[in-house]
């Protein structure tokens, strides 16, 4: 069995550089315009979703407890493509924690402030935002396709189980 830490960090750089190659081709006007077949959002607000949640996790390694609803939603991230560019550089340089136990905090109904605390690691919640990261870069492939000329690969926002087995068929 591999080492737990570098394979997830590996993992993360790869599809962290996957988004970096498409979003850098990307004019501000393509990647801040919001986008009738992403139900109104834009490239640059799914990208902001991805960014924010790691450096959420990252600002609050040391303290040991998450909380991804208070993240800073720094709307100029969803605008300003080459700002987003050297968050995710910065994201990743950020990747070598060591795992930890960690508390995740959130609010999960609609209907109620209510807190919930779980208990989780930092390997854990690294996996969390590789896929959630992926789930987002999905949408990103969508609007990227309708309304650009840029040349997105097939496997971009597939999760990486779904590509094994997709080549195992």
């Amino acid at each position: 069995m591999k080492q737990q830490g570098p394979q997830i960090e590996a993992s993360l750089k790869y599809t962290l550089d996957e988004l970096q190659r498409i979003l850098s081709q990307l004019s501000n006007e393509q990647y801040g315009s919001r986008l009738p077949v992403l139900s109104d959002s834009s490239i640059g607000q799914h990208t902001r979703h991805i960014i924010e949640f790691f450096q959420e996790l990252n600002n609050n390694y040391d303290s040991g407890v998450i909380f991804y609803d208070k993240r800073q939603r720094n709307r100029l991230l969803e605008t300003d493509c080459v700002l987003a560019l050297i968050e995710l550089n910065d994201i990743k340089n950020k990747l070598s924690g060591k795992d930890k136990e960690m508390l995740l905090v959130g609010s999960y109904s609609s209907e109620s402030a209510d807190e919930t605390t779980v208990k989780t690691t930092y390997y854990r919640e690294l996996v969390y935002n590789l896929e959630h990261a992926i789930h987002h870069m999905a949408m990103i492939k969508i609007g990227v396709r309708q309304t650009t000329m840029v040349q997105v690969p097939s496997d971009f926002g597939v999760a990486a189980a779904t590509i094994q087995h997709k080549r195992s068929l």
